[in-house]
């Protein structure tokens, strides 16, 4: 992963997980035991020569852990005999309830069915798979997944989503280890010094206190310019949350300046603001249309999801015709990109909808 995805990561607070102090367990280690609280579907003895094996964490409540089960389905299937897939639930809640986890993940398994056909465990109540493969080898989050070679030692770690490729890549005899590695430790090292530089900033979050927050941002980026520009959206989203103007003052700052020429962050912008971000009291909704305005101008009015933001703020403001005529063109464009989700495309048709019907009173 790369490791701007994994600085956002650490600051979205996606993990449970206690933090890491260094990294005890790296690629060509020895995996470590494989010793769960509980089976919820027990693995079956293996016979015949050693098989590549997979262990893959992830907690029954994380959303981006769902998008990876019909993969690891896939590569449970599909080399069925070669891998050993093994499937980890971790950072559940109540761990600690008397084994009430066990019963939630259980429930959550038999929910999943035929898209979890390979042996399903859950860590016991105190941590410890989490801690001797997760935490030792500095992941934070899930799902992130382990492959073992035949020799026993750990070739890859990395997130569930990457792991067919890198799998494929093993068993086809086109891996570069060697290569692999020394890009990890390099990146590791890199995620561990961002880590430690944005932990108390992390907390100050978590613990709700946003103005604080903000505080601890601009000390960082006083002291590394480089985190303050990678951050800018970051402090735009928090200053939301308790300083709506200080917010929309920042944002103009960003959209006449730093960000003037990135269509993608000023469309998020926009997105934050006409939304419906809970507990927004004063959208600007000017400020939304000349965000989305220019990220419209940026990419030649082609896209169809920065045209849907920029129709969205004109009806904002009243401009319902102007919405319309913006809507309608958003959607042919969105309908011949493959890579727009049907959901969003069914969002364009929905708006043009909503701003026909109130045209027509």
């Amino acid at each position: 992963m790369h490791r701007t995805h994994r600085l956002l990561l650490a600051v979205a607070l996606l993990s449970s997980a206690s933090p890491a102090i260094g990294i005890a367990l790296k690629p060509g280690d020895p995996a470590p035991p494989i010793k769960v609280g509980k089976w919820i579907k027990p693995p079956k003895p293996e016979s015949g020569p050693p098989r590549i094996g997979v262990v893959a964490f992830f907690s029954t409540w994380s959303n981006p852990c769902k998008q990876t089960y019909p993969s690891l389905a896939k590569i449970a299937a599909m080399h069925a005999g070669r891998v050993s897939v093994k499937a980890v639930a971790v950072f559940e809640k109540n761990a600690n309830a008397g084994g009430a986890h066990y019963a939630a993940v259980a429930s959550f398994v038999k929910q999943m069915g035929s898209q979890m056909p390979y042996p399903v465990g859950v860590d016991g109540p105190n941590g410890t798979m989490a801690k001797t493969w997760l935490e030792a080898s500095g992941e934070r989050g899930v799902p992130v997944s382990f492959i073992i070679g035949r020799n026993g030692k750990i070739q890859w770690i990395g997130h569930t989503m990457m792991l067919e490729y890198f799998l494929g890549q093993i068993l086809d005899g086109k891996y570069k280890f060697a290569e692999y590695r020394a890009e990890w430790l390099k990146d590791k090292e890199q995620e561990e010094r961002e880590y430690r530089l944005f932990k108390r900033f992390n907390e100050l979050v978590e613990a709700g206190q946003h103005k604080a927050a903000v505080a601890e941002l601009d000390r960082i980026a006083k002291a590394q310019p480089e985190y303050g520009r990678r951050m800018v959206l970051v402090r735009f989203s928090l200053l939301m949350k308790y300083d709506e103007a200080a917010a929309y003052a920042f944002g103009r700052e960003l959209l006449n300046g730093e960000l003037k020429d990135q269509s993608g962050l000023l469309w998020l912008m926009a997105r934050s603001i006409l939304d419906e971000t809970p507990g927004l009291k004063s959208p600007d909704y000017k400020l939304a249309l000349d965000l989305s305005q220019r990220a419209a101008d940026l990419t030649k009015h082609n896209d169809a999801n920065i045209l849907t933001a920029l129709a969205y703020a004109h009806f904002k403001l009243g401009h319902v015709d102007k919405a319309i005529e913006i809507q309608t063109k958003a959607i042919p464009i969105g309908d011949a990109n493959p890579d727009i989700p049907a959901r969003n495309k069914q969002l364009m048709r929905t708006r043009l909808e909503m701003f026909r019907k109130a045209k027509s009173g």
